[in-house]
């Protein structure tokens, strides 16, 4: 069933040279507009439409601007999967207690090793290569690390909160659904 709306239908304005942020509010919008009320976590078609619009936006851009974005984005990608890459070593250490097979053996280890070793930390808004992290620097990010933790366990918590408070005023209004709700 094809259920998504075609891109002019989105009732979104056109800009003829967005900016990145113009594009992001434009983009949101759509997917607003376009989101059908329930859909399967994993389905992307119904988001063809606003690809569709958010395409023309592009359209108005320079190829070797376009390309410098795409590779930008790709890099940065590829840094914040370096950061995974280091805390998935320091999950390791702490589930076998011991450093990585091999590491510290020989003379060439340190080749061996060269990646991970470059794979940086992120410590209070700073990136830290792993090879050069010191006690203090572990001790910092185990400290942030658990702070963030904190925060995001507490949104978590605050969201579970609101959608009990939710439940409870559509069941006390007797609302079948969230948008049948008044301001009283």
């Amino acid at each position: 069933m094809n259920h998504e709306p075609e891109p002019e239908d989105l009732d979104v304005e056109l800009d003829e040279t967005p900016s990145d942020k113009q594009l992001t509010h434009d983009i949101d919008k759509a997917l607003g507009k376009a989101r059908p009320e329930r859909y399967a976590a994993d389905d992307k078609e119904w988001m063809d439409s606003v690809v569709d619009m958010a395409t023309k936006q592009y359209g108005s851009r320079k190829v070797e601007e376009l390309k410098r974005d795409l590779a930008r984005r790709r890099v940065y990608r590829r840094e914040s999967e370096a950061t995974k890459r280091t805390n998935k070593i320091l999950r390791n250490i702490d589930e076998t207690g011991q450093l990585p097979l091999g590491w510290g053996d020989g003379e060439k280890w340190k080749e061996l090793f060269h990646d991970i070793l470059h794979d940086p930390l992120s410590i209070a808004g700073q990136r830290v290569r792993l090879g050069v992290a010191t006690a203090q620097d572990l001790e910092q990010w185990e400290l942030e690390s658990a702070r963030e933790e904190d925060k995001r366990r507490a949104a978590q918590i605050g969201a579970r909160s609101g959608a009990r408070l939710l439940q409870k005023w559509l069941k006390d209004k007797g609302a079948n659904r969230v948008d049948e709700l008044g301001a009283s």
